[in-house]
């Protein structure tokens, strides 16, 4: 089987999927929610990205003002503070969770006051290295352990907060994509596996993070199943490459529908 072009698909979704960037953020704020992950909770629209790497002034990893860790913050009642980045990754490169978490305790982010803390990371250290030969149980030791090793410093910096490891909201439809979503219901739909496959990997390394940790996993599972990509309009939380039927900020991305629902199921959670 020619292996070409199926590469070259997942590369051009998974890059639309993990946009690299360098984090950032503000001061410490009592009562507040602090947020870690990659470009699925940052969510920065494509504007403030291109902003961010052509303006040396510009905000270097600019994060969703209506995303989900702060809807679930909101929903709570606290500040959010939100150090996810676009392209972040547990192992590899420079824009990487531990990182994040080093600027969330130099800027005092991280302490006594410290409610809840939010973890969704880990899909970005599944396609680049399985399509390069690593396999799934180095992948899994890899982010587990690295993840959770941060898990650790986040519990000790501020150890009177919930922490709670977010999954991922539903991204494909019975192993089928549905890239191109031209408004009114009209949309392509793509048997593609491997996303599929992917999809749940990074989930699964997220309940294994929350196992090893004794921390909450949320399971966005459930509830977001009917509203994936292949969802009708109105419906979907997770958007197409093109989607002209529900507003996103970024390619097959949240939808700002989902970014709502799904930071009321963190805050219910």
């Amino acid at each position: 089987m020619n292996m070409r072009p199926l590469k070259t698909a997942v590369l051009a979704i998974t890059a639309a999927m993990g946009l690299c960037l360098t984090p950032g953020v503000a001061n410490a704020a009592p009562g507040n929610l602090v947020s870690f992950g990659d470009s699925i909770m940052a969510n920065p629209t494509l504007e403030a990205e291109a902003q961010s790497r052509i303006d040396p002034n510009a905000n270097p990893c600019p994060t969703d003002p209506w995303g989900f860790a702060k809807h679930a913050a909101w929903n709570m009642g606290l500040e959010p503070q939100d150090y996810s980045c676009a392209g972040a990754t547990v192992f590899g490169g420079e824009n990487r969770f531990d990182k994040e978490v080093d600027r969330a305790i130099a800027d005092g982010a991280l302490g006594p006051d410290t409610r809840v803390v939010l973890v969704n990371i880990g899909f970005n250290n599944t396609y680049g290295p399985l399509m390069s030969g690593v396999t799934e149980n180095d992948i899994r030791n890899y982010v587990v352990d690295g993840a959770s090793a941060q898990v650790e410093r986040i519990r000790a910096a501020a150890p009177q907060a919930k922490i709670k490891i977010v999954g991922y909201s539903s991204i494909t439809d019975d192993h089928h994509t549905c890239l191109a979503q031209m408004g009114n219901n009209i949309h392509s739909r793509e048997f593609f596996d491997f996303i599929t496959y992917i999809e749940w990997l990074s989930d699964d390394m997220l309940r294994n993070v929350a196992d090893r940790t004794h921390t909450q996993f949320v399971d966005l599972k459930p509830a977001s199943v009917g509203h994936s990509m292949c969802a009708p309009d109105g419906e979907r939380w997770f958007g197409g490459l093109i989607d002209l039927g529900q507003h996103r900020n970024m390619p097959v991305h949240m939808t700002a529908l989902g970014n709502e629902r799904v930071g009321q199921i963190i805050a219910q959670s």
